[in-house]
């Protein structure tokens, strides 16, 4: 009897274990079924994707290009390597980017998905002040002297010609003051009259105006204000009609000397 009785007290303990074993069943067979749904899921999203990127329904059927000045559309066309027919979410807007870009006229270029049948082309391009020489070719430059590209007969324009030492960070940001304060009209003639600019030293800046056969030394230390005094002495041989017999102004610490042909009067 005893032994039947120890028999019945341990029975019981059977129970917790196998309901343990039948959660842990019924957590596998939901996994398993969570994961047999995500793998479908994942299969359609993509088919899904597959029939997107294909279809013929989201085509590009034009191309916008704006911004540019002097790169022509169908040469910007032929380098961004898109054309028109291709799905337009297959279309790698950076690649299109990376391509644009290595043209040295490109500054800067944004393109756009506009859904669901056009691509934008944003195009900013570097902007030509003067010419820089550079080797045994002529080169267009930027505002701070900056070489962009050789000069050719195509897209021909005819700019100041720049001579400065490349390497020197200091003429650099001399001939950037310069340029802004010609686009302020700030001097009292324009850019378009001057013939070349050259440096005597890093902070003594030449201006040759070739249709008047006349320099202009101005130096960059303080530069507005020697600016300003140029304009003041301009005016003045302007009013007595003595320029055309001017040679060479030069602006320094405020004041400016003229010469004449006949010798240097202080003004």
């Amino acid at each position: 009897m005893a032994r039947r009785n120890d028999y019945r007290r341990r029975r019981p303990r059977l129970l917790p274990i196998l309901n343990g074993i039948g959660r842990q069943v019924l957590r596998l067979a939901q996994l398993g079924l969570f994961l047999l749904v995500l793998a479908g899921v994942s299969l359609g999203l993509v088919a899904a994707y597959n029939w997107v990127v294909s279809t013929d329904l989201l085509a590009v059927e034009s191309i916008e290009v704006t911004g540019n000045r002097r790169l022509d559309r169908q040469d910007i066309l032929r380098m961004s390597g898109v054309s028109t027919g291709e799905n337009i979410l297959a279309v790698s807007i950076a690649s299109i980017e990376e391509r644009l870009s290595r043209d040295p006229w490109v500054e800067r270029v944004i393109v756009r998905r506009v859904l669901p049948d056009r691509l934008a082309i944003t195009i900013t391009e570097r902007e030509a002040v003067y010419w820089v020489q550079r080797g045994e070719a002529v080169h267009y430059a930027d505002a701070e002297g900056q070489s962009i590209a050789p000069v050719l007969a195509e897209h021909f324009v005819s700019l100041p010609l720049v001579d400065m030492r490349p390497e020197s960070e200091r003429q650099k940001a001399v001939l950037k003051e310069v340029t802004e304060l010609f686009s302020q009209k700030r001097f009292p003639f324009s850019l378009a009259e001057v013939g070349w600019i050259s440096f005597l030293c890093d902070e003594i800046v030449q201006i040759h105006l070739y249709d008047r056969n006349m320099t202009v030394r101005i130096s960059a230390e303080r530069l507005k204000r020697n600016t300003d005094s140029l304009v003041m002495v301009w005016r003045d041989l302007a009013n007595r009609q003595e320029l055309a017999r001017v040679d060479r102004i030069m602006a320094l610490d405020g004041n400016c000397w003229v010469r004449f042909a006949s010798g240097p009067v202080k003004g």
